[in-house]
């Protein structure tokens, strides 16, 4: 069999391969027919065994005859012999067998031990229901091919079909007679077996009651929390570091570099995990290779590294095109410094489409132009969870033109690969280049993939940088020449030693994950679900004068938005609105949520071009922003500039999600966020008083006075506010008395106070007349006030005077203090309120 045969297994062999163990195994049974003792290298055992696996799993045999084809290829074996087979041989062995209806006990013996004893017999053990179920719930058996008529038969009878043109609750048996032509994958036309081991059901009720069953145990670390940023990295399981853990303590694992036992173990262990990793993502390892980076931005760097480096040998510009859609990430973006300017950024889907249909060439790239290029895009956007078309790599590579067959593809998966199931089951339409970070599926390890598509992987062989474990020869002295390593794809991109412990963990989080939810499917199915809620939820909250209180960012060409996993992930992006249809920071809304134990992202998410397009920031803003101070993920009193966000807030969800999430995130908006006009505070009787303005760090309201002096006070500080919130510390900044007008009527303040300099994260201490008297009183006297005194005055709100700590008063007189009268004023503090509103001028 040659590389390239198309093989509907899970393994594929080499004529070479075959040639040599077949061999190898005549030449035994020779020496063992002249009644020689038999003795071999473990090493030829092991490619021996590797063989079998692969042609068992290859050749249409039926039940009894593979149980007779194991007997006549293993019974010269003795048990001493079996007992060398690695594990993870033995294991895979013994499941292509099972999958294909040889029946080896799973339970209660060694693999090698099932093995030796059935390689005795010359037939099969009948399966029982039991038996079959343990296959189907087997964590190594991923979306498996039943090559046994035995186990088809029973599933056909005993699990349900998800057909395209039936509902959930409709869903019914499969025709036992529904025989299959034999290519060994037993599927109706419109339909796709689903299997389940915790998840046994496809709804999602049953899916949420069997999280909820096991999420206390897996995930401790999330009792009595609101985890919401499954896009920046979901949580990994306890079963996952326990099983890890396991790994780590019962093996020997050496630098896979060296030629020890413990090397050539971790070697292999690589091997085997880059095999299953292509499996889970729906990669067949016979046109695809999987190079193990830091991460998925690691990932884009050694793409566009290659394609520099080779634009610098072959073409006549020494440059290279690169087009990238808006919604990348800013690592997506960040291969266009590489091009000397001849880069584009596709501003939306159909110009991209118009482009691949020849209709127009965005700069730098003629219809002729034969330089190297590179279109790439998101599977899904990072910020608001947009799935992107991924037909344009199919499109690009079945172009005509001269500039779309020198343009490669490359799809930035680490959002998509998330929450859904990655297809590569066709080569021809599948990207050039994917890259992911597993961490984001997983939660651990910290670990990234570049995908190669095999036809596309000699640009990658350009790429000038080579590291240890990459060369096969080197000189260095006298001359300098190399040799890169080129027997696999990965051998010549992975520079040094790879992470091998973490690859390790990676086919522990593989099984584990599977073990646990059962497949991709399941995960779509439901975060979609809960998606649909949380954007429902968020956007029937309004104020009590009617207004949204959430702006939420999504494709308005989708009539409707979060009903499709190919079109929405499972993210909502949006911004807080107060009443007058100003803007609440979205700091302010990522610290709120914090001290209730919720977790969102808040900021650009390193996404520039969404937050442009959504929120129509143009070039300038950004400048503007900049000259300002506004950094990226920085939290600097710069989050609204000129009235526009400088980000959104991001909500996400991921397989261990449930319902209660999304319910505790949506009564955390309601609470805190809904402003009821009506029980607004009323300013009476003193149309004009000196307030206190105070400054915040990070900022919870809107009045807009950038108080100047330095007088920096690091003790905490109660304030209320106004969002429905209990009062809450925050560090006191700075402080000043402004002259301020309030109209009572409104939730706006009015500052004459024209010569400070504005920020956007200040808050104004508002007071009843009674209690502007109170304070002018104790800001005039200067004089020590006990709790009695204050009580004769009608303050005994008790509860709040051991909060306020602060030692020192600053006043509006310049470089004066006053005697330490604010202890004196503790309780007024907790009895103020702060009503949101913004400055004029």
């Amino acid at each position: 069999m040659s590389d390239n045969d198309e093989n509907d297994g899970k393994y594929s062999y080499t004529e070479e391969e075959e040639e040599y163990c077949e061999g190898w195994l005549n030449g035994l049974k020779e020496l063992q027919s002249d009644g020689r003792l038999v003795t071999f290298d473990t090493k030829d055992f092991t490619k021996y065994v590797r063989f079998k696996r692969k042609q068992y799993n290859h050749e249409d045999i039926n039940d009894n005859e593979l149980a007779e084809v194991f007997h006549d290829d293993f019974n010269m074996f003795t048990e001493e012999h079996f007992k060398k087979i690695h594990r993870i041989d033995a294991r895979q062995l013994r499941m292509v067998l099972r999958t294909r209806g040889v029946h080896l006990p799973k339970t209660g013996t060694e693999a090698y031990k099932a093995l030796y004893d059935q390689s005795r017999k010359t037939t099969s053990d009948i399966w029982t229901k039991e038996q079959v179920q343990e296959v189907i719930k087997d964590p190594n058996v991923q979306e498996p091919k039943f090559k046994s008529g035995v186990i088809r038969a029973f599933i056909n009878n005993n699990y349900a079909y998800e057909t395209d043109d039936v509902d959930d609750d409709q869903q019914g048996g499969g025709d036992p007679d529904d025989e299959d032509d034999g290519d060994g994958d037993h599927r109706s036309n419109k339909s796709s077996l689903k299997y389940f081991t915790h998840i046994n059901q496809v709804d999602t009720n049953t899916y949420n009651r069997q999280v909820e069953a096991f999420r206390e145990e897996e995930y401790p670390m999330m009792r009595g929390k609101t985890y919401l940023d499954h896009a920046g990295t979901t949580i990994y399981a306890k079963s996952l570091i326990d099983k890890f853990s396991k790994e780590m303590v019962e093996n020997l694992f050496g630098n896979p570099h060296s030629a020890s036992a413990p090397a050539q173990l971790s070697g292999y262990v690589v091997d085997s995990v880059r095999e299953k990793a292509l499996r889970f993502l729906g990669a067949d390892p016979v046109h695809f290779d999987l190079v193990f980076t830091a991460n998925a931005t690691a990932a884009i760097k050694l793409v566009a590294e290659s394609f520099r480096d080779l634009a610098l040998e072959s073409s006549t510009s020494g440059l290279f095109w690169y087009g990238y859609h808006k919604d990348a990430h800013t690592s997506l973006v960040g291969p266009r410094e590489h091009t000397n300017g001849q880069h584009h950024c596709f501003a939306n889907d159909q110009e991209v489409e118009d482009w691949l249909l020849g209709y127009g060439y965005p700069p730098g790239r003629r219809e002729d132009d034969e330089t190297p290029g590179i279109l790439a895009f998101p599977g899904q956007s990072n910020m608001t969870g947009r799935r992107l078309p991924l037909s344009w790599s199919q499109k690009l590579r079945r172009s005509t033109r001269i500039s779309h067959q020198n343009t490669y593809s490359l799809l930035e998966a680490a959002g998509l690969a998330t929450t859904t199931q990655l297809d590569f089951s066709d080569p021809d339409a599948s990207p050039d280049f994917t890259v992911l970070s597993f961490y984001k599926i997983f939660g651990f390890p910290d670990l990234g993939a570049l995908i190669v598509r095999r036809k596309s992987a000699h640009i990658l062989t350009w790429r000038k940088y080579f590291g240890g474990g990459t060369v096969s020869s080197l000189t260095v002295i006298h001359e300098a020449s190399y040799h890169r390593k080129d027997a696999t794809i990965h051998d010549g991109l992975e520079d040094g030693t790879l992470p091998f412990h973490s690859i390790i963990a990676l086919g522990c989080a593989i099984d584990v994950h599977l073990d646990l939810y059962g497949s991709m499917t399941n995960i779509s199915k439901h975060t979609m679900f809960l998606t649909r809620r949380l954007y429902e939820g968020l956007s029937n909250i309004r104020h009590s004068n009617g207004r949204p209180v959430c702006e939420i960012y999504h494709d308005t060409t989708n009539t409707h938005p979060y009903t499709d996993a190919t079109t929405q992930g499972a993210t909502v992006a949006f911004n807080i609105l107060r009443s007058d249809g100003s803007y609440v920071s979205y700091s302010t809304v990522e610290q709120l949520a914090n001290r209730k134990d919720i977790y969102v992202r808040a900021g650009g998410l390193c996404n520039p071009g969404g937050i442009a397009s959504y929120l129509k920031v143009a070039p300038w803003h950004f400048k503007r922003a900049w000259s300002a101070g506004h950094r990226c993920s920085e939290s600097d009193n710069t989050e609204i500039i000129n009235g526009k966000p400088t980000g959104v807030v991001r909500a996400s969800l991921g397989a261990m999600s449930i319902l209660s999430d999304v319910d505790t995130f949506l009564a955390f908006m309601l609470e805190t966020f809904v402003e009821d006009i009506g029980q607004t505070v009323i300013i009476t009787a003193q149309p004009r008083k000196k307030l206190p303005i105070v400054r915040i760090q990070g900022g919870i309201g809107p009045f807009d006075v950038k108080v100047p002096g330095n007088w920096p006070m690091s003790e905490l500080f109660p304030i209320n506010t106004g969002l429905n919130q209990n009062p809450m510390e925050q560090p006191l900044r700075r402080y000043e008395m402004c002259d301020c007008g309030v109209d009572s009527h409104s939730t706006t303040y009015r500052s004459p106070v024209h010569h400070h300099s504005t920020g956007s994260n200040d808050s104004a201490i508002v007071m009843s007349a009674t209690e502007v008297k109170h304070w002018d009183d104790i800001h005039n006297r200067g004089v020590h006030e006990t709790w009695p005194e204050k009580r004769e005055r009608g303050y005994s709100n008790e509860s709040e005077k051991a909060k306020l700590k602060l030692e020192s008063w600053p006043t509006e007189e310049k470089g004066k203090k006053p005697e330490k009268t604010l202890s004196k004023a503790k309780s007024f503090w907790g009895l103020n309120k702060v009503v949101k509103g913004r400055t004029k001028g």
